[in-house]
């Protein structure tokens, strides 16, 4: 059976997939989202970030898409009781394995987004996922489940696709192709366009994971007799550090805990054979680990994911794009995925029309996009890789820290100007459209490269000298330190705030409690403030936050 041609067949209904067939159905398109399968269903990803939520928030506004920035907010998602099982998140936390780092505990927290437009959460994306196919086809997207791809014909404006479904055969047509299949890449894969490893420069990895219940607090079990942090540890998106990988544990508000493990090296086809015992021998050698998952129930099986890197050569061409992660993906250390993802279906809503209203080739409307697209796969890459470099030592760590702390104080407290022929909006995430933050980047990682064997004792100054040399803008702490809390976001939120309220923006860095009168008259006026009444948990959080720019002003 033929059916009518839709303007838009988004291959794919994961979270990229589903977000991109709102909208789009939301513009006016008529959209097609087809799926080898059906919701609700397992996938990772789970932790958000502020880039990410500022993503929903702006197309919730922009295309007048309540649903999306019901989803933009902790603090949304429980007041309006969505079907989706969260947790609150205030920071990121890492924790260096204490059996390797005896002594005082070296830990390192950087907060994410504080209260009221934060904070950011965990959410489990079958929920999600399906919450956002939902909205598509509320919106009036064609949802295709269980539909496998027998024939997908390429016309040079638009595709033609044999699909098997289960009420019998169906063929489609439609101007635009997009492919959102997440790692399996399909589309790149049958042009050819997959490129593993080597455009990421020298960043390898591989994980295991899966999902549990019974998965206690770090508070509650291994570090329940330490000094409290500024922010409860167990309210982060929680980070086991090693010299050989790391680990995430990230908990739901069902009982759930999603719990995986990444390693930059190692025997790979040791974990394709036997991912338990890979993951409980890590889980082993580190006694807060350990102690977390004492009394976890696993409650489906493992995933072992293979390398994690691969890149798309490029990302558009006659009658087709290819949205993240089927365009690429670098490692979920500091959880880049859906940030990327919501970003590349922010900017597919601005590119769009080029195609379908104004006759433009698809290479050539989304030219911009492919051009953000190669800095950014690259530069995360970069800026991670960092990270996994200073795994061995918490001084070298520290260190990568800053330059992420800098990656997004460039990124959210500067201006950037386009050169790519695409609009200011939704740039180069991390600072990647800034050529001199990418070379000192690319500097950082290779000084950390060629100092494999110097002493961290040395090589952690040389570092600092680097951030400092390139901090044009004052934004670096004089003196960070182990164990201290991270807060860009008190500074970035209120410049963001400005920039929502249309307040000029300061020449210099933001003073905290020089602000503070000037930020909470924006918070009660700006559309990035939830709309909802406050919880008790929610005052807590920002008296806490409000405690944390006081201290650090």
């Amino acid at each position: 059976m033929t059916s009518k041609p839709h303007d838009v067949l988004i291959l794919g209904a994961g979270y990229t997939g589903s977000l991109a067939a709102a909208v789009l159905a939301r513009k006016g398109y008529t959209v097609a989202l087809v799926d080898r399968g059906n919701h609700p269903r397992f996938a990772v990803g789970e932790s958000t970030t502020p880039e990410q939520l500022y993503g929903l928030d702006w197309l919730g506004r922009e295309y007048d898409i309540p649903e999306l920035r019901r989803l933009s907010s902790y603090e949304y998602i429980k007041h309006d009781r969505l079907p989706i099982a969260v947790w609150p998140k205030e920071a990121f936390y890492f924790l260096f394995n204490p059996a390797l780092f005896p002594g005082e505990p070296a830990e390192f927290m950087h907060q994410t987004h504080p209260w009221p437009a934060g904070p950011t959460y965990h959410c489990l994306r079958a929920d999600l996922d399906w919450h956002l196919a939902r909205t598509a086809c509320e919106y009036g997207a064609e949802f295709l489940p269980d539909s496998e791809i027998a024939k997908l014909e390429l016309t040079g404006e638009g595709a033609a696709v044999s699909l098997k479904t289960p009420d019998g055969p169906k063929e489609l047509r439609a101007r635009l192709l997009i492919d959102a299949t997440g790692p399996g890449c399909f589309l790149a894969e049958k042009l050819g366009l997959r490129e593993e490893g080597r455009p990421l420069g020298g960043l390898r990895s591989w994980s295991v994971y899966s999902h549990f219940t019974g998965v206690r607090g770090l508070e509650s079990s291994y570090g329940r007799d330490w000094p409290r942090q500024a922010i409860p540890r167990d309210n982060t998106t929680f980070h086991h550090v090693s010299p050989d990988g790391w680990a995430w544990v990230i908990p739901f508000d069902n009982g759930v805990t999603s719990v995986g493990v990444v390693f930059r090296a190692g025997d790979e086809n040791e974990a394709a054979r036997d991912p338990r015992g890979v993951f409980d021998r890590y889980v082993r050698a580190n006694p807060a680990f350990s102690a977390m998952l004492e009394a976890a129930v696993r409650v489906r099986d493992f995933t072992y994911t293979g390398p994690l890197q691969w890149r798309a050569k490029k990302i558009a061409g006659p009658g087709w794009v290819v949205l993240p992660p089927a365009s690429g993906f670098s490692d979920p250390f500091f959880s880049p995925g859906n940030m990327l993802s919501t970003t590349a279906v922010a900017r597919l809503s601005l590119a769009v029309d080029g195609v379908l209203k104004d006759g433009r080739g698809a290479q050539e409307a989304f030219a911009w996009m492919q051009a953000r697209h190669e800095l950014e796969s690259v530069h995360v890459a970069r800026v991670i890789n960092a990270h996994f470099l200073a795994f061995r030592d918490p001084l070298l760590f520290e260190q990568a820290q800053a330059l992420y702390w800098l990656a997004l104080a460039y990124d959210r407290a500067g201006s950037w100007a386009p050169r790519d022929g695409g609009p200011a909006l939704m740039p180069p995430q991390w600072a990647a459209g800034d050529e001199a933050f990418r070379i000192l980047t690319a500097d950082f990682e290779r000084t950390l490269e060629e100092g494999v064997s110097e002493a961290a004792a040395t090589l952690a100054p040389r570092l600092g000298a680097l951030l400092r040399d390139a901090d044009r803008f004052g934004l670096l702490p004089a003196a960070p330190q182990r164990t201290r809390l991270t807060t860009l976001s008190h500074a970035s939120l209120l410049r963001r705030l400005r920039r929502e309220s249309g307040a000029p923006e300061p020449a210099g860095p933001i003073r905290p409690l020089e602000s503070l009168g000037h930020l909470l008259k924006v918070l009660t006026s700006s559309p990035l403030t939830p709309r909802v009444p406050a919880s008790a948990g929610a005052l807590r959080m920002f008296a806490r936050h409000l405690r944390i720019a006081l201290l650090k002003t």
